[in-house]
């Protein structure tokens, strides 16, 4: 009978004490006592209530490891060279050019504003390289 109950309130996520008393009468043909059907319905519906939290911490656990695991790790400065000459934009984002970036120098890569490297040369200068393309990191 506790199948049975675990069954339909499973299937249905919650049934009541009747609909419970009518199942086990249409499958088994005998009608159980009253308490045992009552004690039998809390057991399964307790049952059927600790596995939805379970699922649920389960779920929110893997949740939290999807999360925590794709945690984009804070930006390292790191020396660059551009492949060909590349322009480096003012820092405000308007399209004043503070210098030309040339092959042969290495720059240095302060931090990533989207797809565009805030840079600085060796003589103190900054501003955006947008074209990041092919540029080739130090080691």
């Amino acid at each position: 009978m506790y199948v049975m109950a675990k069954a339909l309130v499973y299937r249905e996520g919650t049934v009541s004490e009747e609909e419970l008393l009518e199942a086990f009468r249409r499958v088994t043909g005998v009608t159980p006592p009253r308490w045992h059907l009552i004690r039998v319905h809390r057991e399964a519906e307790d049952q059927w209530r600790a596995d939805q939290i379970s699922c649920r911490r389960n779920h929110a656990g893997q949740l939290n490891q999807m999360i925590v695991g794709s945690v984009v790790p804070p930006f390292q400065p790191y020396w660059f060279a551009v492949p060909v000459p590349r322009p480096l934009f003012a820092e405000d984002g308007s399209p004043a050019l503070v210098c030309e970036l040339v092959p042969g120098t290495w720059y240095l890569a302060l931090e990533q504003r989207g797809p565009n490297l805030v840079t600085q040369t060796a003589d103190g200068r900054r501003g955006v390289l947008t074209d990041v393309s092919g540029v080739q990191k130090g080691a």
